[in-house]
């Protein structure tokens, strides 16, 4: 079982000598560090040369990772021919001084746990006497580098402003306007977009208005046939007569492979079949990290898309005013949208 540490700075690490006496320690950060408890686990068990340097293999023992940052040892000494104190530290770095994790007495087996840091995957021990011992060393358990708090996904959302006067009917190309530009960094995305409109008195009063937004990776230009982000395209939620106002909202899916500025398009039609013109207030665009599997770089549709009309004049018809509308859904990356 995993404990999770948190230290607000600098974590001492634990030396303390026998007989209740706390000595100066080394010190190490485990800032949002994870504690893993061991099986004891024996490290080094031998017979050490005093005054010398123990150099001990910590990393890839009983499954300590590489990036452990702190042992847990039980440090035992056992007939010592004389009293010292071992001590225990980074590999690397000076020995502390004066550090003690374990003081002894000639002919004393006494014990000590203590967390060690660990550098180079390798941990430094001595026994500082005027004769030998058997020092065993038993790993309880390790230190290692917590994984990053997780961070909640952030929707972006974005109001562009609203334009006096777009067209309806005709040519996307020529007539369509540029409400604004949103960029969104890589990854996969719900794209939702809204808007409202207020139908500019036609020469039918009774035409009824419909707006609809485009968005694309690209401007439009002379040669322009869309790609890749075709939220929203050609989808007409909802019109109303010259004397009401008129609604879009739709949505899609997107995965960008890097950031990517949207290009943000108004354009609709009327049911007169005619080219007019309504007033846009503004549009909304919310985007929302989602994950998506299985998917190419924009998404899979699952309604065909209805396009603005290739000639001059509009091919459809609007609906009636009762008509439910299908949702509208991105085409994939290979997906052409309007013609010249």
């Amino acid at each position: 079982m995993n404990k999770r540490i948190i230290a607000s700075a600098a974590t001492t690490a634990v030396i303390i000598a026998a007989a209740g006496t706390a000595i100066a320690a080394t010190s190490t950060t485990t800032n949002g560090s994870n504690y893993t408890p061991l099986t004891s686990y024996r490290l080094f068990d031998s017979h050490p040369t005093p005054n010398t340097i123990q150099i001990i293999p910590v990393a890839g023992q009983d499954g300590v990772p590489a990036d452990a940052t702190a042992a847990v040892v039980n440090l035992t000494v056992t007939a010592p021919q004389t009293s010292g104190y071992l001590v225990a530290w980074a590999n690397g770095h000076p020995r502390p001084n004066p550090a003690s994790n374990v003081d002894f007495a000639a002919g004393q087996t006494i014990a000590n746990q203590a967390t060690v840091p660990i550098n180079h995957g390798q941990i430094n021990l001595e026994n500082v006497s005027g004769g030998t011992a058997q020092v065993t060393v038993d790993l309880e358990g390790y230190y290692e580098p917590a994984a990053p708090a997780y961070t909640p996904p952030q929707t972006i959302s974005q109001t562009l402003a609203g334009v006096a006067s777009v067209n309806t009917g005709g040519s996307f190309n020529s007539r369509a306007t540029q409400v604004g530009t949103v960029t969104l960094p890589a990854g996969s995305y719900l794209v939702t977009v809204s808007a409202k409109a207020t139908p500019i008195v036609q020469s039918d009063p009774t035409a009824q208005v419909f707006p609809s937004i485009h968005l694309y990776d690209q401007p439009k230009n002379p040669s322009f046939a869309g790609d890749v982000l075709q939220v929203g395209n050609g989808a007409l939620e909802s019109g109303a007569y010259t004397a009401a106002d008129a609604y879009y909202s739709n949505s899609g899916v997107v995965t960008l492979t890097a950031a990517t500025t949207m290009y943000v398009y108004a354009f609709g039609y009327d049911s007169n079949d005619g080219e007019g013109t309504y007033a846009l207030d503004g549009v909304t665009v919310t985007a929302t990290p989602v994950n998506v599997t299985g998917t190419s770089a924009t998404t899979a549709p699952t309604a065909p898309v209805t396009t603005p009309p290739a000639s001059s004049a509009p091919t459809h018809s609007a609906p009636p005013a009762s008509a439910t509308i299908p949702p509208t859904t991105i085409p994939p990356t290979s997906a052409t949208a309007e013609a010249n």
